[in-house]
């Protein structure tokens, strides 16, 4: 697992094209091009990333459009299956803990939410 210790960062670009090619993007485009172009401005914004400790300790910020959160917590990784737990947001600790589960392939780590694939790479 050594490999996988170090920082790592959303992948805007890749997260703009999944959206894209998502089944409901024609139809938002057709229905409101312009508020489909201020969710692209938003996620060009988003900053997002993940620092995983050797110590199997992680820590991360996500900034959006106005808005910024810091979380902690402890990761595992199991074959190519990767398990962030987050034990702390903002300072508070998180109760039970709030489990994410990555994909560890070809040097980035994907994640799906709600349909969406999120992919993050090397910082």
């Amino acid at each position: 697992s050594g490999e996988i210790v170090g920082a790592w960062t959303l992948d805007i670009d890749a997260l703009l094209e999944e959206m894209r090619e998502g089944p409901d993007f024609k139809k938002m485009m057709e229905s409101n091009e312009a508020a489909v172009r201020q969710m692209e401005e938003a996620i060009r914004k988003m900053r997002v990333v993940i620092d995983l400790n050797s110590d199997n300790t992680f820590s991360g910020t996500a900034e959006g459009v106005g808005n910024k959160s810091t979380v902690k917590g402890t990761w595992s990784l199991e074959g190519e299956r990767m398990t962030l737990s987050t034990t702390e947001e903002d300072g508070k600790a998180k109760d039970p803990p709030e489990a994410e589960v990555f994909t560890f392939k070809d040097n980035v780590l994907i994640m799906e939410k709600d349909g969406i694939k999120m992919t993050l790479k090397r910082k």
